[in-house]
């Protein structure tokens, strides 16, 4: 497109400690769902991931780019500010993939917001560690534009519950089990 790169190298370094790590830890400790024995177990020779799974991951990392690029456009393609902004969404968008995460086919409130404290406590925490980011001094080595502000969050914010919420009702259109 032309526009400059939306990312630093200090802040890729971020987005893979804290947002890759901290959410898959809590995924990890998601409990079973109730009926997982009534399905049929994988045939040995078939792969781990079906074209099903990489409909879904496509599905979520297109969600994610989009809401992405548009965080940047909206902060200006060559500016701090597009930057700042981009990164927010990423960040935001990411931790709270989380919560479709968490079953392929159920939706986070029907799983049940609370059943799996690890999911709430890996993105209060991954949203803590993004908060650090954002005080003077350190937004500098992220950078962070210093008119990022409560209205820029909140563009972030909404943009990043939009591909979460685009990703839940996905599961409700194709039917939940």
């Amino acid at each position: 497109a032309g526009w400059s790169s939306p990312f630093t190298a200090l802040q890729l370094l971020f987005i893979n400690l804290v947002n890759d790590s901290l959410p898959a830890i809590a995924l990890g400790l998601e409990p079973s769902e109730e009926n997982i024995m009534s399905h049929k177990p994988r045939e040995a020779n078939k792969p781990l991931f079906d074209k099903k799974s990489y409909g879904i991951i496509f599905l979520r990392g297109l969600l994610i780019a989009i809401v992405t690029i548009v965080a940047q456009h909206i902060g200006g393609e060559d500016s701090l500010m597009g930057m700042s902004m981009a990164f927010t969404t990423l960040i935001f968008a990411r931790t709270l993939q989380t919560l479709p995460g968490r079953s392929e086919e159920k939706t986070a409130v029907s799983l049940g917001l609370l059943k799996n404290k690890y999911t709430l406590i890996a993105i209060v925490v991954c949203f803590t560690m993004y908060s650090i980011v954002l005080y003077p001094g350190v937004r500098a080595y992220f950078n962070i534009a210093p008119e990022f502000g409560s209205e820029q969050l909140g563009i972030c914010l909404g943009l990043a519950l939009v591909s979460t919420v685009l990703m839940e009702l996905e599961k409700v259109f194709k039917g939940e089990k």
